[in-house]
């Protein structure tokens, strides 16, 4: 199965992105005159193949896991640089 946890915008493929997002929460012990609190946040798989992509989604909905399946594409992005 070929699927990455991007770390970097580089890790992301260009044009259609086949994705699962996963809710995690993290706890932050308060210290130092700060409240303990908790941040949540996603983590994102990114999948080579509509297959594999697909075949996930099964297993997570089987086994009742919190996620979110998304399709993404990936703007192109051009820059202009004029000097007069």
């Amino acid at each position: 199965m070929s699927r990455n946890w991007p770390k970097t915008s580089e890790d992301f493929p260009d044009g259609e992105i086949l994705a699962i997002l996963t809710p995690k929460s993290t706890h932050i012990p308060g210290g130092h005159g700060y409240p303990a609190h908790t941040d949540q946040s996603w983590d994102i798989m990114v999948y080579d193949t509509e297959t594999e992509w697909s075949s996930e989604i099964i297993r997570m909905t089987a086994s009742k896991e919190d996620f979110k399946a998304v399709r993404m594409t990936s703007p192109t992005i051009k820059t202009e640089i004029t000097v007069e």
